[in-house]
């Protein structure tokens, strides 16, 4: 469970005017997280890649996140991969999925 001190608690939980979290069902992390002397007390910065986190909004209230890795980041065995991407359109809302190719040679 994330500490209310803790970075990334304050980007999952996105708080409202009056201080409230929303806790928004999708978080981009756009830049690293500035922890300082803080860090070394908390439970995430122990890890080096978090998978899943609970956020703590009641007692009552449990709210969980997962980290999606973005795929073609680590590139183990493809010399010159690209990010394949299909989709498809349900209503308003496009779904995609995309995953490593190699090109074709």
């Amino acid at each position: 469970e994330l500490d209310t001190s803790s970075p990334l608690y304050d980007k999952l939980c996105s708080p409202n005017s009056n201080g409230d979290c929303t806790f928004p069902g999708y978080v981009k992390l756009d830049e690293n997280l500035v922890y300082g002397s803080l860090a070394e007390s908390l439970a995430e910065y122990e890890v080096d890649t978090i998978r899943s986190v609970r956020v703590q909004s009641s007692p009552a209230i449990p709210v969980y996140y997962e980290y999606v890795r973005p795929p073609c980041v680590f590139q183990n065995f493809l010399s010159d991969g690209l990010k394949a991407i299909t989709g498809q359109v349900h209503g308003d809302r496009i779904v995609d999925r995309s995953y490593c190719a190699e090109k074709e040679t």
